[in-house]
């Protein structure tokens, strides 16, 4: 296993009596693209800043390459940062921005100009030099705060959001760039994000924070298919995982675990056709229509059921039964917790 890059160990965040992050615990490997995922508030921003060194942590320590950097401060933890802002300076021009951290640093300018023609040509910007940040369009501003970031070779990144304020479209391919440079380049990158697609489709990891903990830490398929608690299976997935209660499924001729509150199943594994396990009779209340797939809605007694199928053929206020099979199904306690 690679060696740890980041270790938190009981970090905590408070701000006054307010607790922002709680018995925060986790290793991450070098050269690994780690997304720190989570609603709204729920603490994930605040824990990349106490990793940048932007702010400290009110207990627990922080260590990067095996050092104790908890009270340390930002400029001695040898990190770069990509903002959501991007954080540019709009009276220089693309080329200054990008190198203003080296000549800070007194590098050679033989030096500069030669790290600077890497990085602009593998960033398509080297055409860009000459213009300010308000000539450039959101993408061409986020290539060159990524430039800047990758040409002070620093082996850790930290990402807060850095997708955000581009189209969907843009966000789509600028995902594959980000993947493909960080593995091209070896980064150990930490990514924040509420966007689940963002999380899936680019981590190594995923570490889901809810309300200041940590939900799981995990590869996004062990995420997506075993996750440890209902908010992680409602959080994760689009339509997310069916929760219903286990009375729904009592009469189904199969053994239920001790402790059985809830069952759980993914959209797509739910089927028309007769299976081992019938979820109930219903109704089609609502249609989703996607080209390849349809989502329908159905309705089994008062509870609603997300099915994911690639039949496009059935309509509102159509009759209809659920199946799936054993295996497809989760349990989770009263808790909460995954049996």
């Amino acid at each position: 296993m690679a060696e740890a890059m980041i270790t938190l160990k009981n970090v905590n965040k408070s701000f006054g009596k307010n607790k922002v992050l709680e018995k925060i615990n986790f290793s991450i490997r070098k050269g690994t693209f780690t997304v720190i995922l989570g609603a709204s508030g729920s603490g994930k921003t605040t824990l990349l800043r106490l990793i940048a060194g932007l702010d400290f942590p009110t207990g627990g320590k922080i260590f990067i390459n095996g050092k104790d950097v908890t009270q340390e401060e930002a400029s001695k933890r040898n990190i770069s940062m990509v903002f959501q802002s991007y954080a540019l300076f709009p009276h220089m021009n693309v080329r200054e921005n990008i190198v203003f951290g080296l000549k800070i640093r007194k590098v050679k300018k033989e030096e500069i100009e030669k790290k600077l023609s890497t990085v602009t040509k593998m960033l398509k910007i080297d055409n860009l030099l000459g213009r300010k940040p308000s000539e450039l369009s959101g993408g061409q501003r986020q290539r060159v705060a990524l430039a800047r970031a990758i040409i002070s070779e620093r082996l850790i990144c930290l990402m807060d959001e850095p997708l955000s304020n581009l189209d969907a479209k843009l966000r789509s391919s600028m995902r594959k760039e980000l993947k493909s440079l960080q593995e091209k380049l070896n980064l150990t990158v930490i990514y924040v994000t509420h966007d689940q697609i963002e999380a899936m489709s680019m981590a190594d990891e995923i570490i889901l924070i809810n309300n200041g903990k940590i939900e799981q830490h995990a590869d996004p398929k062990t995420i997506y298919e075993n996750p440890k608690t209902i908010y992680v299976a409602e959080f994760i997935g689009t339509p997310p995982m069916n929760i219903f209660n286990i009375n729904l499924i009592k009469n189904s001729n199969i053994k239920l675990p001790e402790n059985a509150e809830k069952a759980g199943v993914r959209p797509e594994s739910i089927s028309f056709e007769r299976r081992e396990i019938k979820i109930g009779d219903g109704e089609i209340v609502f249609c989703e229509y996607h080209g390849s797939e349809t989502i329908y809605s159905v309705k089994v007694n008062e509870t609603l059921i997300n099915v994911k199928s690639i039949e496009g053929k059935h309509t509102i206020g159509e009759k209809i039964s659920l199946y799936c099979n054993r295996e497809q199904l989760l349990f989770f306690n009263r808790e909460g917790r995954k049996l």
